[in-house]
């Protein structure tokens, strides 16, 4: 049977702050400071009789503080004094854990956003000090936005990958733009092939100048150029060309058309490749002797064509102003001529 033993708690108490203990303390005696509102044990330097001082100063090694083992710890009013802390030493701070346990630390440290707002479908971000500038977003996964994503004013996006951003109902290789009302939009005819590296686009129309630095290749069926001057810089203007195969069945006709070149309208002037051994026409007394283009191809029979009844040649100027003399030929190919080589 265990001995019942009658034991007397008196808690002794200071107002006075960092008042030192009394020396009649005994070991493990309570004391309460209310200036404080700090409970101390006292204690000795010796841990062999079961107390370790807590500090390291002059008062404190004759002492330790009272922790708490409660399950819940309540607070009836604010903490006024943490780490040594207080009054405006507290301002702009917050308990931050730690491996270490709570520490004070900064309010402005936290990398967050002070207000999240929602109201007339609209979802406002501000920063910490209230203002709505340029926030930064550094890192979050698993966005999704069902229906529009509006953006006002510029929007930079850097260091995109593959994973990056996923719009639904775009395949991998369209070009996303900014349609109406800003909208993001793609379509299959605009696309980049990253393999190739190719921009794949139906129609580009550009209002200012444009500069290729490689070579064009154009496989449309025609090129129009509506320009007051063209220059080129290669000496030699090739026609009836086609890089993969032959083109002698198209050398016939080929050539050159000047739209109303006799001055009239849907009067057509050309300057085209003809077969001689079709020439025909005239009497044989106003042509070379015919039997002389053996067939439809070579050099010696074919010739050069054109509705023009005269060719000015050996002239020094070549400038029509409209007015008689502008033109001094000297030799004229008049009607019915035929510039002909003969044979050899």
């Amino acid at each position: 049977m265990s001995a019942i033993r009658q034991t007397t708690h008196i808690l002794k108490n200071s107002d006075i702050v960092n008042r030192p203990l009394p020396s009649s303390l005994l070991p493990g005696e309570p004391i309460v400071n209310t200036a404080d509102g700090i409970m101390y044990f006292s204690g000795v330097t010796t841990s062999t009789q079961g107390w370790t001082p807590a500090g390291t100063g002059a008062t404190e090694l004759t002492f330790f503080e009272v922790g708490s083992n409660l399950y819940d710890l309540q607070l009836r009013n604010q903490i006024t004094k943490y780490q040594g802390q207080t009054g405006a030493g507290l301002d702009g701070k917050f308990l931050s854990g730690t491996t270490n346990g709570f520490v004070l630390a900064n309010i402005d440290d936290i990398n967050t956003f002070s207000a999240f707002t929602y109201a007339n479908n609209t979802f406002s971000i501000y920063e910490s000090n209230g203002e709505v500038n340029s926030v930064t977003v550094n890192y979050f996964t698993g966005l999704t936005i069902t229906g529009n994503f509006n953006v006002t004013g510029d929007t930079t996006l850097e260091g995109l990958t593959a994973s990056t951003i996923y719009v639904s109902g775009f395949i991998p290789t369209q070009v996303v733009y900014v349609g109406p009302n800003g909208q993001l939009k793609g379509e299959n005819n605009f696309s980049y092939n990253e393999s190739t590296d190719t921009l794949n686009v139906d129609n580009i129309e550009v209002s200012s100048n444009v500069v290729i630095q490689g070579d064009l290749t154009v496989l449309g069926a025609a090129i129009s150029a509506f320009t007051s001057n063209l220059y080129v810089e290669d000496p030699n203007l090739q026609i009836n060309y086609n890089p993969t195969g032959s083109t002698d069945l198209t050398s016939v006709n080929a050539g050159f058309t000047i739209q109303d070149g006799n001055g009239v309208s849907l009067g057509d002037v050309n300057l085209d490749i003809i077969r001689m051994q079709n020439l025909t026409g005239l009497t044989l007394t106003q042509i070379p002797v015919l039997t002389e283009y053996t067939g439809p191809t070579g050099y010696q029979n074919r010739g050069w064509i054109t509705q023009l009844n005269d060719i000015v040649i050996r002239s020094s100027s070549v400038t029509d102003n409209g007015s008689l003399g502008d033109i001094n030929g000297v030799r004229v190919l008049a009607e019915f001529d035929i510039l002909d080589g003969g044979t050899y």
